[in-house]
């Protein structure tokens, strides 16, 4: 499809961390007086209200909200190419 992003789907490493926790940055940055507890709730509020992407059980991209919590999948060794559907939805809060 023309103007899809091309993406790979595969295990996080040590190196995704920086991106995985721009995720937590944002939050603390939209809440500079939120005490460590109050940050810790509202990540687990943006992965309870769906603004991340996990694997389900079947190997397939799914918002957070919609996978029980350690119920996720993982990626198989190596890399895939970028033919597992993006879920529907708007990704854009984070």
């Amino acid at each position: 499809m023309a103007g899809s992003p091309q993406i790979s789907i595969r295990r996080a490493t040590p190196d995704d961390a920086p991106a995985i926790a721009e995720v937590g940055r944002q939050i603390a940055k939209d809440n500079p007086k939120a005490s460590v507890d109050e940050l810790a709730a509202l990540v687990k509020k943006a992965v309870d209200d769906g603004k991340l992407i996990v694997i389900d059980r079947g190997g397939k991209l799914a918002w957070s909200n919609a996978v029980a919590v350690w119920d996720h999948g993982l990626a198989p060794a190596g890399s895939r190419p970028g033919k597992i559907a993006v879920p529907a939805g708007d990704a854009s809060v984070y």
